[in-house]
């Protein structure tokens, strides 16, 4: 004889996505797999953000998101992908995001939306190359760009070339005067530049680290009025990266992590942790390196490590250990400058895109883990390059100045009726985080919005030359892609020895009342007699076998044939995404009526093991799943009927 069914509840929604352990060694409240969702800012699961062209919102912007790497110099340059964004900010308290390529580098006019080319016709390497990528260090109005490829390149920030085609970048002649030909990083502390990997005498130094003055990026001869100089770490290690944290420059080569601290007039250096053997818990991939604030996150050889100044060593966060296999299984080892990162602070995440093995070392998915709440999520996209940026639209007088390309009559109808004050008002303190796509090669507004925006006409638009050889950015077109959402794991039942039966699942959810297209959740219940991976062995997207009703562009990333040892899915109907209250207030006064609707699904399914999917879908007019735009919800709580049977 049977138990009676009782409700088994899984909540909160916001455990570890495990898709490394043993299924039946999961936590009971974890996810084998979870894409395109997040933990929003009151600890909910939620459907996952999308994203917009970059300053979308800004309508007199053109060439905002780069989608036209052309100029006055060629208009139909070739496009490349963008490899390195960051925002600088001048002591005016002016701000300037930079874009770099593998060949040039670029800054974004806020007044008009255009980017200026500052340099051209660096880099070597092939086209499509990411492997090339530019750094940065800042000292006052200075940046010192480097590429490890070529001599390091001073430019003042902001600062257009004299001409067309010109370069506004140059060497540094105390670096020639050193024979310093080549750094693989740039990057500033204390108030100086600091150059890392040095090439010098035509000499290659992997330890070495040089300063320039304290506020003097381009003093870097030592003398007696000046703390420029160098510090050698162990010949035997490469310098790979550092980072500020807490008053402190990190330093990490591929076997030790330094801690460079002010030495009085100098600075001074100390190894903070060293495994010269095995390399253990040593950084590997340079570009994954960001910080919290207070610890340092980064893509080790075998998973994701935390550190901080008060710890002996790294430690491989067990919750974020968890999910890496999904990364760290298919990643390409050989593009050890593909994977990039950028820490979110608003979500207080970390995003790390990476290539897969023969992807030309081209990101193509992304892992956003969630610090706060200490889970991760699979973001079925990849980026080539990420920045934090502070919108500085606010048009100066200058920037004003550069506009007036005809006389003075024409500067003066533009100015109209602005007062001075106008040009110093408090900028937009608004953070926004900037990812540079890997499939259009255009820059990317993250976390606004249910849809991804994508340039159609990226690869074959061609600018042109207006009047006064003035650049004129071709319209780029755009197409707003939908996206698949998908959580899935085993109903914590116990009892393994025991098969059971489930009636009824229920999703708590939150949504708005929707006017615009109709979106659905899929259900589909598993069943296997040993414990399985859920996760379809080969392609963890699946969702779908062959002749579900997929449509044809999708069945290649989104359909498996299953095979031996897998778990059985079966579908259940689909329900529509939309708030279950469809009266307002008044109508159910007026009516008589009360809310009474619910999302569940009636169903009776049996087995040892039994497991859940949920995926948010579309359809288009011949009945097909497609990604869907929008599909907004917030999930609170997922409920089944469960009985053990006896033996």
């Amino acid at each position: 004889m049977a138990a009676p069914f009782k409700s088994v509840v899984m909540r909160p929604l916001t455990g570890p996505m495990d898709s490394r352990s043993n299924p039946e060694d999961c936590p009971p409240l974890s996810f084998r797999f979870k894409l395109n969702m997040e933990v929003d800012s009151s600890d909910r699961l939620a459907r996952g953000y999308g994203w917009d062209r970059l300053l979308h919102d800004a309508p007199r912007y053109v060439n905002q998101d780069s989608h036209d790497q052309g100029d006055c110099y060629d208009p139909a340059q070739t496009r490349e992908p963008i490899t390195f964004l960051s925002e600088f900010t001048r002591t005016d308290q002016a701000r300037k995001l930079y874009r770099g390529t593998r060949s040039r580098l670029a800054f974004l006019n806020e007044s008009d939306g255009q980017w200026t080319t500052i340099a051209r016709g660096f880099g070597g390497g092939a086209v499509t190359d990411t492997q090339i990528r530019w750094s940065a260090g800042q000292s006052v109005d200075t940046l010192i760009f480097t590429n490890g490829i070529d001599k390091p390149q001073s430019h003042v920030i902001g600062v257009s070339p004299a001409a067309c085609g010109m370069n506004s970048v140059a060497e540094v002649a105390d670096l020639n005067t050193l024979k310093v030909t080549q750094a693989r990083l740039a990057t500033q502390f204390s108030g100086c530049v600091f150059l890392l990997g040095v090439t010098q005498d035509g000499r290659f130094y992997p330890s070495r680290v040089r300063w320039s003055g304290v506020n003097k990026p381009l003093t870097w001869v030592p003398g007696l009025d000046t703390v420029a100089g160098f510090q050698d770490l162990p010949y035997t290690e490469t310098i790979l990266g550092a980072i500020e944290v807490q008053s402190n420059l990190v330093i990490f080569t591929d076997k030790s992590i330094y801690r460079c601290y002010v030495n009085g007039n100098t600075f001074g250096f100390t190894r903070a942790y060293t495994e010269p053997v095995s390399k253990d818990r040593c950084l590997v991939y340079p570009d994954t390196l960001v910080t919290d604030g207070s610890n340092c996150w980064y893509a080790g050889r075998d998973g994701f490590y935390q550190w901080n100044l008060y710890v002996q060593q790294p430690e491989r966060p067990d919750w974020l250990w968890r999910s890496s296999n999904l990364v760290f299984d298919n990643i390409d080892k050989t593009c050890c400058r593909g994977p990039v990162g950028q820490y979110w602070p608003e979500k207080k995440s970390v995003l790390w895109s990476w290539p897969k093995s023969g992807g030309e070392c081209q990101p193509y998915r992304t892992i956003h883990a969630n610090i706060r709440s200490q889970t991760a999520h699979i973001i079925d996209h990849g980026f080539t390059a990420f920045a934090s940026f502070r919108s500085d639209a606010q048009m100066t007088i200058g920037d004003l100045l550069d506009t007036c390309t005809v006389d003075l009559r024409t500067f003066c109808a533009q100015l109209g009726d602005k007062r001075l004050i106008e040009f110093c008002q408090e900028c937009n303190a608004r953070q926004i985080i900037v990812g540079a796509s890997s499939q259009d090669w255009c820059l990317k507004e993250l976390g606004n919005s249910f849809h991804r925006d994508t340039c159609t006409n990226s690869a074959t638009g061609t600018g042109s030359l207006g009047p006064h050889g003035v650049y004129q950015p071709f319209v780029g077109e755009y197409r707003s892609d939908g996206y698949f959402s998908i959580i899935r794991g085993m109903f914590p039942l116990g009892n393994m020895d025991r098969e059971k039966q489930i009636n009824d699942f229920l999703l708590n959810a939150k949504q708005d009342f929707l006017l615009g297209p109709i979106n659905y959740w899929r259900l589909r219940i598993g069943i296997s007699y040993e414990a399985r991976d859920p996760n379809p062995e080969g392609n963890v997207l699946a969702f779908a076998y062959p002749g579900d009703d997929i449509a044809e562009a999708y069945v290649s990333e989104f359909v498996t044939d299953g095979g031996y040892c897998e778990v059985l899915w079966h579908r259940q109907s689909d329900r529509e995404i939309h708030c279950v209250d469809m009266d307002t207030e008044a109508q159910y006064l007026l009516n008589n009526t009360r809310p009474s609707k619910g999302r569940n699904w009636p169903l009776f399914e049996q087995g040892r093991f039994l497991y859940y999917e949920i995926t948010t879908i579309s359809k288009d007019q011949f009945g097909q799943v497609v990604p869907p735009v929008g599909a907004s919800f917030i999930a609170s709580r997922v409920q089944v009927q469960a009985r053990v049977m006896q033996v």
